[in-house]
């Protein structure tokens, strides 16, 4: 039996079961519960709550958790509480984590950046272009993005201005976009730099921000770091082909766009890729449609090259491109976004589909010891290019 419906029949509030996930911080969800006294929480208890629940972590057995959490339920007058006063709580949570994540992350700041009140001036910034891109697929101000916190991973209308943004450049460093925010793209290096290294960028902040309330481990800042000050040292030297990879032209215009950063397991013949203990290895994707094409850009670093200079080719060879990039994108980037007719005409049957090849190519096995070390092994399965869930981005 699930923990979660263990909890229920013993009369726990259900927020705890929460506390079964290694990974989950639940500090800040408690505290804002607390703040909104909701689920029997109030400011008054909350410390004394917290520094109790620290002690789950070396309860072992899953009888013990569930009773540990059943007597401070009961311990604390907390009760379970429904999505409608969740909700609120949840968006406090959010913008908590966006101001613990905001910061300007080019190389040179804080000391060159645009100031505001002693402090770094943090705008929107548009991990996909808006003025070139997102204008071409937006229908009266909207597109249309996947609402994934429903089960079957709806659409949901969002204003271009607000879309794909993070608050990770201030003002004046967001200009190093200018050459593909606004020109033409032709191709150059210091286009598809650009395009490249603001994926990463966008990636790494938003991993920071849901730091704020998971634990992705030591490794995670790590890689993130030693990855940043590579992109780092080659925008400072102005070092355009340190980012190399491919570009696959569709003859049609998609309206479709996505950007994001990720590794690996498996090549596109599904053999492993040998990634180093000392940084994880990213790839760097992005989309968009282009007067009457469609451009995808595969990058990563020049010293990641031996590990996925072969990745285009290998998807030329397969001749399945439509179907491969479908998988790649859906299963490996959350940051993408259609014109919302083309969603409704193409894509909104299939969110069932998504949410499971996101399952399946994220999916992820925790390993907790004796000690309540816990680490992670993913377990993306090596054939999932088959495209067994049918998904299609490419509706014609």
């Amino acid at each position: 039996m699930m923990f979660a419906q263990l909890l229920d029949m013993g009369g726990a509030a259900n927020y705890l079961m929460w506390l079964n996930s290694p990974q989950m911080k639940p500090e800040p969800l408690l505290r804002a519960l607390a703040q909104m006294r909701k689920g029997g929480l109030t400011p008054e208890r909350i410390n004394e709550l917290i520094e109790e629940i620290r002690g789950f972590r070396s309860v072992r057995m899953n009888g013990d958790r569930v009773r540990f959490v059943v007597e401070l339920s009961k311990k604390y007058g907390l009760a379970s509480i429904g999505e409608d006063d969740m909700l609120p709580v949840m968006r406090q949570v959010q913008k908590e984590a966006e101001a613990f994540a905001e910061r300007c992350w080019h190389p040179k700041a804080p000391a060159e950046c645009s100031m505001e009140k002693g402090k770094p001036k943090i705008t929107r910034a548009h991990s996909i272009q808006n003025n070139r891109i997102l204008n071409n697929i937006s229908s009266s101000g909207h597109t249309t993005m996947f609402d994934r916190t429903t089960a079957s991973f709806t659409g949901v209308p969002i204003g271009r201005h607000l879309a794909s943004t993070f608050r990770g450049m201030c003002n004046g460093h967001d200009g190093i976009f200018r050459p593909i925010e606004t020109d033409p793209f032709t191709g150059t290096d210091q286009q598809r730099f650009l395009f490249a290294y603001r994926s990463f960028l966008y990636s790494m902040h938003m991993k920071l921000q849901s730091s704020y309330t998971m634990d992705w481990g030591a490794h995670a800042s790590k890689d993130e770091r030693a990855n940043r000050d590579l992109f780092d040292t080659a925008l400072l030297a102005e070092n355009w082909s340190h980012v190399q990879g491919d570009m696959i032209e569709l003859p049609a215009f998609y309206p479709i766009a996505a950007s994001g950063s990720f590794y690996l397991d498996f090549d596109f013949d599904g053999k492993p890729i040998p990634h180093s203990d000392a940084r994880m290895e990213f790839i760097h994707v992005d989309l968009f449609p282009d007067d009457r094409r469609t451009v995808f850009l595969l990058s990563y670093l020049h010293e990641d090259r031996h590990l996925y200079e072969h990745l285009v080719p290998q998807l030329r060879k397969r001749n399945d491109l439509k179907s491969d990039l479908s998988v790649l994108l859906g299963g490996h980037t959350e940051n993408i976004y259609f014109e919302p007719k083309y969603f409704e005409t193409f894509i909104a049957e299939q969110g069932s589909a998504f949410e499971q090849l996101l399952m399946e190519t994220q999916r992820d096995h925790v390993h907790i010891d004796g000690d309540g070390n816990w680490d992670i092994t993913n377990l993306t399965p090596s054939s999932y290019l088959a495209n067994e869930h049918n998904i299609r981005l490419f509706g014609y």
